[in-house]
């Protein structure tokens, strides 16, 4: 069963598609967003030392209890090695938070953000 709509995302509209799978035993539900945005600068953190540019991302859904937070990093950009949050993920687990470049669309990042499983994307507690 496939969906579409449309949902208002910073005051842009953006298709959305919700699939779920048809293999009952893997109840995957898989959401499809697009979004436009600048690829964000540098910024203060907290301590004041500048962090990576990256994208605060929150997800909340049916079936979710509390919001789920996590930030999109830009893959091969030198200031993910000094980004105190990105540190502090383990090593194994980092790509999950790493939008690739798409090569065929200079300025286009891809990421698959997933909630569960194989590579899970890394949500922070805040």
């Amino acid at each position: 069963m496939v969906t579409t709509g449309m949902k208002l995302i910073r005051g842009r509209r953006m298709p959305i598609a919700t699939s779920r799978a048809l293999d009952a035993s893997k109840a995957i539900l898989m959401v499809v967003a697009r979004l436009e945005t600048v690829k964000p600068g540098r910024v203060p953190g907290a301590d004041g030392e500048l962090q990576a540019p990256h994208v605060h991302v929150v997800i909340f859904a049916r079936g979710l209890l509390r919001h789920l937070h996590t930030r999109v990093y830009f893959e091969g950009d030198p200031a993910n090695n000094d980004d105190a949050i990105l540190a502090l993920v383990p090593a194994a687990r980092r790509s999950t938070l790493l939008a690739r470049s798409v090569n065929e669309k200079p300025g286009t990042w891809h990421i698959d953000i997933r909630l569960q499983g194989e590579h899970e994307t890394v949500f922070f507690d805040v």
